[in-house]
């Protein structure tokens, strides 16, 4: 190949790779049926490492906020009571909606 045609490819890889796609985003009641089976076989196949990780991260926490409820006869309840509520809150699995990105994931709960 000669120089020429070995820049045009490296600018024309450059403009694919380089500049994103804008296309419009559609919410989940709009997309059609195939993509709707495809976000939840995705949702799916994310779920599967997403959620023993996020229950190894509530079992921590609640079994740290019920050891630390148990040392301190109650005493620390109020903060143990955040520990855990932000340690089983949050979102147990990946939702068609978090990959479109009408909601945001949330790991850990709110204490509110």
């Amino acid at each position: 190949m000669d120089k020429k045609k070995l820049l045009l490819i490296g600018f024309i890889s450059l403009l694919i790779f380089a500049l994103p796609a804008q296309a419009p985003a559609k919410t989940y009641k709009e997309c059609n049926f195939f993509t709707k089976g495809c976000l939840n076989g995705a949702s799916t196949i994310l779920s599967l490492p997403y959620f023993p990780v996020k229950l190894g991260y509530a079992l921590m926490g609640t079994l740290t906020a019920g050891t630390l409820n148990a040392c301190t006869l109650k005493y620390a309840e109020p903060v143990t009571e955040k520990i855990a509520i932000r340690a089983a809150g949050g979102d147990w699995y990946i939702t068609p909606q978090i990959l479109l990105g009408e909601k945001k994931l949330s790991f850990s709960g709110s204490p509110d």
